[in-house]
């Protein structure tokens, strides 16, 4: 008895030492390493996902879907532990056996909130114009600006770049935002605002050519296609349809127009033709996205996502198109922080 009693303290005091040195320990700031990283990866790899397929959704004219993560709550714990056993002996040895297992358990149990862009927030993000002058910052943090008029804008004065637009009047478009691009980079055209400010009630964006800009092939182009009187030099970029001789009319597009233009490059598997919206624009020699189609799983994709039986993607070799992706996150970012703005909002833009 008095062995078992032994055994029994020992296989005791053993656990009592592995708890009190090990116990329950959180894993503490080793975890953030461990785990921020791949979470970072995930929203970023799903965020990608879900533009791409509610582009897609739209080049089928269905309705598209967006379910936000609005929080993540992970808790990781990692327990130490031991299990004892003691054994008596059958008779052939007369002192027991005390045993100590170690327990190790890693507990990992996210909790993940989901948020539907439903009513109010969807009519704003979704449906709202971007506003012309605060994407003017864009520029100024690099952005090309044939690129960013190429998204943004659906109409210059007279000239459009809507989804219905044909293939001769995109490339008007395009002609004169890439001269307006390198006179920008050259610095003959300078984008900017009045001395004051701008406010979202009475501000302005101005278009300001040099002389030098005026007399070249680029700015003729520009003067002449949008119809401006080059004795001026200087022009208001409004929002609007009818532009003048001294204004340039600038119609933007909502978020959901933009995504919807975009689905003019979604190219559908051959049996799917009839399904999609029909367009030109999958003939374009240099589209800002182009996203192609299999029935595999395609190995050189970044992102993909499956849709109606087939697999949508865009080449993880072209460039152009993913960075366009990654414009269309900036500009989600953008558009949800102006829908969730109330009053009047200082803005000042440097001279370009």
């Amino acid at each position: 008895m008095k062995m078992l009693r032994r055994a029994l303290l020992a296989g005791l005091g053993a656990t009592a030492a592995v708890l009190l040195l090990g116990g329950c320990l959180s894993r503490g700031p080793a975890s953030i390493a461990q785990q921020r990283g791949p979470y970072t990866e995930v929203l970023a790899r799903s965020d990608q996902e879900e533009l791409l397929a509610n582009i897609v959704r739209l080049a089928y004219l269905d309705a598209p879907v967006f379910l936000q993560v609005t929080s993540v709550t992970a808790s990781p714990s990692l327990e130490y532990g031991t299990e004892s056993e003691v054994r008596v002996g059958d008779g052939s040895s007369p002192n027991p056996l005390a045993l100590a297992k170690p327990k190790v358990i890693v507990k990992d149990a996210p909790t993940i909130t989901y948020k539907p862009l439903l009513g109010r927030e969807f009519s704003n993000e979704l449906l709202m114009p971007f506003d012309i002058r605060p994407v003017f910052l864009m520029l100024d943090n690099g952005f090309d600006f044939s690129v960013v008029a190429q998204l943004l804008f659906k109409r210059l004065n007279h000239l459009s770049n809507a989804r219905s637009a044909s293939s001769a009047e995109r490339a008007e478009f395009r002609q004169v935002t890439d001269a307006m691009s390198r006179l920008l980079q050259s610095g003959g055209l300078r984008l900017g605002t009045p001395d004051e400010g701008l406010r979202s009630a009475n501000g302005k964006v101005l278009a300001t050519l040099s002389d030098d800009a005026l007399a070249s092939a680029d700015g003729k182009l520009v003067i002449a296609t949008l119809g401006l009187d080059p004795r001026l030099k200087s022009y208001e970029l409004k929002s609007g349809l009818q532009g003048t001789a001294g204004a340039i009319a600038v119609s933007s597009r909502s978020l959901l127009a933009l995504l919807s233009y975009l689905s003019n490059y979604v190219e559908p598997p051959a049996a799917h033709a009839a399904l999609v919206w029909p367009t030109d624009a999958r003939t374009e020699p240099s589209p800002l996205m182009r996203i192609s189609s299999s029935a595999q799983r395609p190995a050189n994709a970044e992102p993909a996502i499956f849709y109606r039986g087939h697999w949508f993607y865009l080449r993880a070799d072209d460039l152009r198109s993913r960075n366009t992706l990654f414009l269309l996150r900036l500009l989600f970012n953008l558009q949800a922080q102006a829908a969730s703005t109330q009053g009047d909002v200082q803005l000042t833009l440097p001279v370009k």
